[in-house]
């Protein structure tokens, strides 16, 4: 057994209108989710930062809580597992998707 726990929670504005699918053998809904990070800077500003993630819920009962509460400009909580996915770019080097 491992000492380590991959678990996340986030709460942020869906981006647009979720993506779903029910034509495989387990539906499963995609959307992108903004969450914000405030703070005052040195200079006494207010900043924002932004990050972008893409949700990806699997299963039927999961697909039917996402069309019923998950529409663009609502925000949600989303509990679950990281994945990160890594992509190859042109120049041949390793980066996030």
């Amino acid at each position: 057994m491992s000492n380590s726990l991959n678990k996340i929670i986030l709460i942020g504005k869906v981006v647009r209108e979720p993506y779903v699918d029910n034509s495989r053998k387990t539906p499963f809904a995609s959307l992108t989710l903004e969450t914000t990070f405030s703070y005052i800077d040195p200079m006494g500003q207010e900043r924002n930062e932004f990050t972008i993630h893409t949700v990806v819920f699997w299963g039927s009962h999961l697909v039917e809580r996402v069309k019923q509460y998950a529409k663009k400009d609502s925000f949600i909580q989303a509990e679950g597992r990281v994945r990160l996915r890594r992509v190859l770019n042109p120049h041949g080097i390793v980066t996030g998707k």
